[in-house]
């Protein structure tokens, strides 16, 4: 990329800088610029992104590692210069790719470990309720085949556009949307 060049980075966010008469002074306010979009979308996305680990790994503190190690990913990659057309997707992408990595890497844990090491059992009831309805879903998704999970949980746990689905996972919004309309129809068969 020529110096004093930045080409826009997000589709809303950043305007682009073409004059190259100012050198560094150019450069000091792209990376300002950098800064304040990442930071607006820090604050914008890490509870989605904080959710959605914490509905694949079902630990808090794993979820947590795992929320401030993609942001830590995508701070390393959009400030070293390089382009980044629609920054949302791209953290998911990123969170999805580390939720994988993590999911190849676990391993099991028995209550029995668990509670040595102090996990409380007891939970108020409502919480509890409203836990094994969450978990209840997540288990008559994760019957779907795998490749209708992970947009069934995107797009109905998440919350997120077909759009922006289709962004993190690198495929059409066509084929998101067919995908989430067959997951329905097998999801019809369970319930």
């Amino acid at each position: 990329m020529p110096i004093g060049v930045i080409k826009n980075l997000t589709k809303f966010d950043f305007l682009p800088i073409v004059s190259q008469n100012k050198g560094n002074h150019i450069r000091a306010m792209a990376q300002s610029q950098i800064e304040q979009n990442y930071i607006e979308h820090y604050n914008r996305h890490s509870d989605e992104i904080f959710r959605y680990f914490a509905f694949r790994v079902y630990d808090r503190d794993i979820a947590r590692e795992l929320t401030q190690e993609t942001f830590i990913k995508v701070w390393k990659y959009i400030s070293s210069g390089k382009e980044v057309e629609y920054l949302k997707a791209f953290i998911y992408k990123t969170a999805y790719h580390l939720v994988v990595d993590y999911s190849r890497k676990k391993k099991e844990t028995s209550l029995e470990a668990l509670m040595e090491h102090g996990f409380d059992v007891e939970v108020s009831r409502e919480k509890e309720e409203i836990k094994q309805d969450a978990l209840a879903a997540l288990q008559i998704i994760e019957k779907l085949s795998e490749k209708y999970q992970e947009v069934m949980k995107m797009r109905f746990i998440e919350g997120l556009s077909v759009q922006d689905i289709a962004l993190a996972l690198g495929l059409s919004e066509n084929v998101v949307s067919v995908r989430i309309h067959r997951g329905k129809q097998q999801l019809e068969k369970y319930i």
